[in-house]
């Protein structure tokens, strides 16, 4: 009996964690979206708009935003991030009845925020990769999106190393870069708390 529930437990686990992974991504997109300006008619943008304004307006009204930046789409990402970690904590020691480490649990949720935005920024750059060889991905809502939050990330690389046999590397380079800070990430995590989720 016990065999099932841990595995109920794991399963519900994954569960949890995709569904909180994908809606945090989708919050912290709105976030970028917005400081970068993108345009907002976009239909992939409204999308993006009607699945996190039911959680970002009420917060918006007591948070106010500061320099350009909407302070209160990450502090939304880092509250449900925040919760996911610590039903998942409980959920996986319901047998051992361990206290939860709640300094610990801060940390260890600015680290899966941070990794989760550099995931992000990684899955972006390949996608804009992928379609720039697509003749018709110049005409996808996806696509101006997709610059306009890569852009400013890949401008600077190529103004230090230019387009090689009209071969543009930018992207590859960003691509190694943004692997290495989340490596970074997850150690940080495995030596700080001995495990990554």
């Amino acid at each position: 009996m016990a065999g099932i529930l841990s595995a109920l437990i794991d399963a519900l686990s994954y569960l949890l964690q995709i569904a909180t992974t994908l809606y945090v991504t989708i919050i912290m997109l709105r976030f970028f979206m917005q400081y970068f300006r993108t345009d907002f008619y976009n239909p992939v943008a409204q999308f993006v708009v009607k699945a996190t304004t039911p959680v970002l307006k009420p917060v918006r009204k007591v948070v106010p935003g500061w320099r350009g930046m909407d302070i209160a789409s990450i502090l939304v990402a880092y509250l449900i991030m925040l919760a996911f970690l610590a039903l998942d904590y409980y959920l996986n020691n319901i047998f051992t009845a361990k206290k939860l480490p709640f300094a610990g649990l801060l940390l260890s949720t600015l680290l899966h925020l941070i990794k989760t935005v550099l995931n992000l920024f990684f899955f972006a750059i390949l996608l804009q990769a992928i379609l720039s060889w697509v003749q018709t991905a110049a005409y996808s809502p996806v696509t101006p999106i997709l610059r306009s939050i890569t852009e400013p990330f890949l401008r600077p690389i190529r103004k230090r190393l230019p387009a090689t046999g009209g071969i543009d590397f930018s992207s590859m380079i960003a691509m190694v870069l943004l692997m290495a800070c989340s490596i970074f990430i997850e150690r940080i995590h495995l030596y700080t708390f001995g495990f990554w989720k």
